[in-house]
């Protein structure tokens, strides 16, 4: 015990919650020893008088952390008003090299301390409906869940262009109280932590009813950024027809980042982003479109395999009008 209580006054704190979740954890095996061995009084009065002293060395960090907390802030609202001043003044030179390095810096430090602060839970799993606190494998986030599953990406408006490069698909984009996609770092984080499925619903528009269909799939996975987020889509089950058979095994492009089969660059063809292979025969990534009818075939949010004739050859004349993905452990 004496060499427990030497080690937390050896312990420079440096406003590390995880060093102070450690100090809270000694410190309660101090009383539960205290409780099980018994000791004289005046051995007792010198212990409590110990834990008085670490608990007060605890509180002054946690007063610390939270000024480093809004120091942050203060810095964060200082970026935003230098960049303001570089986008309204074009006559202002601004280094935007440098104000990237240091809005990441500081993206790192909050997520730092989101990490080892921030409640959460693992997925949806359980979860009542609306915007849930994720706290995954290696990361912290917010998104929708509904009935049980995560919702990773949602369209329903088309205020969100989804025509992105490869790095907003990498970490995201959108509100998740509207429009959005979770991000690949979101999603794999969640997917490290054990198996999942994967369920697409497809909505039509009045002219077809609202319908709600989904497709199903039992075993739902993706590679990392090395191997292009590539997906594994097996074990159909569902409504909505299987449009994700020729996508699976395919590697994710982006309208900067092509990895498909074909000879042109699929996403810029078809102005969205996928798993496309030589190309598609479904695009819940593409245009949004104000009514059911595409611009032109298959350049709009269509699924090829619905069960009904809606939209021409393959449906490719027929833009849904909402569309979501999800995944829940299996």
């Amino acid at each position: 015990q004496h060499k427990i209580l030497t080690r937390i006054r050896k312990m420079r704190m440096n406003n590390s919650i995880g060093k102070l979740f450690l100090t809270v954890s000694l410190m309660f095996n101090i009383i539960q020893d205290n409780n099980a061995e018994g000791g004289t009084c005046g051995q007792k009065l010198s212990q409590k008088k110990d834990l008085w002293e670490i608990r007060d060395t605890i509180t002054g960090d946690v007063i610390t952390l939270k000024e480093e907390v809004s120091n942050l802030r203060e810095e964060v609202s200082k970026l935003k008003n230098v960049v303001s001043t570089c986008v309204n003044k074009p006559d202002v030179k601004c280094d935007n090299a440098e104000l990237k390095d240091d809005i990441q810096k500081i993206r790192n430090d909050l997520q730092m301390l989101l990490s080892a602060t921030t409640v959460g839970v693992p997925d949806c799993e359980n979860q009542l409906d609306g915007r849930v606190n994720i706290r995954a494998t290696d990361r912290v986030f917010k998104t929708q869940c509904l009935n049980g599953w995560l919702v990773f990406a949602r369209r329903f408006d088309g205020s969100v262009d989804f025509y992105r490069n490869w790095t907003d698909y990498k970490n995201g984009f959108g509100h998740t109280d509207g429009e959005y996609f979770l991000g690949f770092n979101q999603i794999l984080s969640v997917l490290k932590q054990g198996s999942y499925k994967l369920r697409i619903e497809l909505t039509t528009w009045p002219d077809q009813g609202n319908v709600t269909k989904y497709a199903e799939y039992s075993t739902f996975d993706l590679a990392g950024e090395s191997e292009q987020f590539r997906i594994t889509v097996l074990g159909y089950s569902g409504t909505a027809g299987n449009s994700m058979y020729y996508h699976n095994y395919a590697k994710f492009s982006t309208r900067d980042k092509e990895h498909d089969t074909w000879s042109g660059n699929c996403a810029t063809m078809w102005l969205g982003a996928w798993w496309y292979k030589g190309c598609l025969i479904t695009n819940p990534f593409g245009p949004y479109m104000s009514s059911s009818q595409c611009d032109v075939a298959a350049q709009c949010m269509y699924w090829g395999n619905w069960p009904e004739n809606i939209g021409g050859p393959y449906n490719r004349n027929y833009s849904f009008r909402k569309m979501r993905m999800m995944i829940r452990r299996v």
